[in-house]
Parts: C-alpha cells; sequence; structure tokens
C-alpha cells in the first residue's frame, strides 16, 4: 500500500500540469479579385435581336387630287376634282372608291382655205371607280378598275363658205361605263406601328368612256338646197388623259 501512494504522490505533479494548446490555423489566403466581364463577352452569349415589324395593313385609306387633262377627239380642255376612301389590305395591295366630276371646255377656229369653221365643246360629267392598286417599292403605284359616268358631252361646229355652209352637232346624255387607268409616284414613308403612308402624289390618268346615247346630226346647204342627217342611238368613246397631283394616306 506503501508503494502505490508513492507513486500517486510522485505521478500528481505530471498529470497537474496544463494540456499542450492545439497549433495555431493557418489563416486562408485572401481570394484574388477576378476581373468583371460583361455578360454579352462571355461565353456562349447570344444577342437577342427582336423580329422586324411588318406593316400588315388592315387600316383605312383616304385621299384627294386635282386633275388637268385634254378629252380626245374632241379636243377640250378638262379640269377635275375627286376624293379617294377605301381599304388598305397589305403594304402592297388596297381597294378603294373615288367619287369626283370633270369639266372640259374647247372652242376652236380653222380659217385654212376658201372656209372657215368654228365649233365649241362642253363636258360635265360626275364620275365614280371603283380601283385596285399596287404599291412597288413604297412609291410606284398602279391602279385600274371600273368606272360609271353621268352626265353630258356636247359639241357644236359650223362650217362656212362662199357656196355652202354645214352645221354639225353631237351631243352624248346619261349614264357611260369606262375603264380607269392610273399610274404614278407617292412619296411618304410608313414607320411602326401604325405604317401609314402619308404624303404628295403625282400620277397620271386615263379615263375611258363609252357614249351609249350619242346623237350625231348634220346640216348642210348649198345653192341646190340643203340636207339634214340625224344619227341616234350611236356609241361614241372618249379618252382623257390627265395630269393628277393630290394626297394620299395609304
Amino acid at each position: 500500500m506503501r508503494l502505490v501512494a508513492l507513486v500517486l504522490v510522485l505521478a500528481a505533479p505530471v498529470f497537474a500540469q496544463e494540456a499542450p494548446s492545439p497549433p495555431p490555423l493557418e489563416e486562408a489566403p485572401a481570394p484574388t479579385d477576378a476581373p468583371f466581364v460583361p455578360s454579352y463577352q462571355q461565353p456562349g452569349f447570344v444577342y437577342a435581336t427582336p423580329a422586324p415589324a411588318v406593316d400588315r395593313g388592315g387600316r383605312v385609306r383616304w385621299g384627294t387630287s386635282f386633275n388637268l387633262g385634254w378629252h380626245l377627239p374632241y379636243h377640250a380642255f378638262g379640269l377635275g376634282l375627286e376624293v379617294h376612301l377605301g381599304w388598305q389590305f397589305s403594304r402592297v395591295f388596297s381597294l378603294y372608291g373615288t367619287l369626283g366630276g370633270h369639266l372640259g371646255l374647247g372652242l376652236g377656229v380653222d380659217t385654212g382655205g376658201n372656209q372657215t369653221r368654228v365649233d365649241a365643246r362642253l363636258i360635265f360629267h360626275g364620275i365614280t371607280a371603283a380601283i385596285a392598286e399596287v404599291m412597288l417599292g413604297d412609291r410606284f403605284y398602279l391602279g385600274a378598275g371600273p368606272a360609271l359616268a353621268f352626265g353630258l358631252f356636247g359639241m357644236a361646229g359650223l362650217s362656212a363658205s362662199r357656196d355652202e355652209g354645214t352645221v354639225t352637232a353631237v351631243g352624248a346624255y346619261g349614264v357611260k361605263p369606262g375603264v380607269d387607268l392610273r399610274l404614278g409616284l407617292g412619296f411618304g414613308r410608313g414607320r411602326a406601328p401604325g405604317f401609314r403612308r402619308g404624303g404628295f402624289n403625282i400620277g397620271i390618268d386615263a379615263l375611258l368612256l363609252f357614249h351609249p346615247n350619242t346623237v350625231f346630226t348634220r346640216v348642210h346647204g348649198d345653192g341646190q338646197g340643203g340636207t339634214v342627217e340625224v344619227r341616234e342611238n350611236g356609241t361614241m368613246v372618249t379618252v382623257t388623259p390627265m395630269l393628277t397631283l393630290g394626297y394620299e394616306a395609304r
């Protein structure tokens, strides 16, 4: 027992000593700052390009024009005014109606040879038409469609010489079918979101009319007597090329 007690006495200072502290932790190195790279420069980045806006039409189109023309074959200077209203189906194609009037006046004097001739022309028509139009390159347009006119055409002429004289007259009245052809340049470009093209227009309009109720009259007299010739229900064809100036909103 004494031996055990002696061992415990000698070992007590050893156990009483302070336990060694753990070694200090090494500090992790500070991370190196990486350079900033924008997203559009990173690998795999794809630009999201928006789809271009497309003019799909679907809007009202309207316009007006002033016309200067020449009536053929009976020469007369013409003035006209019309309005347009319709529908723009796409960037290229549209349908519209026209409503307007044309006035023509002419006076001719011929003193050639030994005969003198004087004649006068009066033309007045109210005209409507249905036009199908295509617009090419947002600048050049082509249009055509049936037309319907109502009004009168009158021409009277007198020719005389020393020995004879002749009076001629042509008259046409009522409803007159026809064809309206037009082409020209339209200025103004459509931009999103509406795409409406509004601007000055300049063009050529050719109006072909059939006059089914034409009356031709000719009275001729000389030293031997005179003759009267009247032909009714004849058909006359007139062409009126016109320069058109106006504004169109397509």
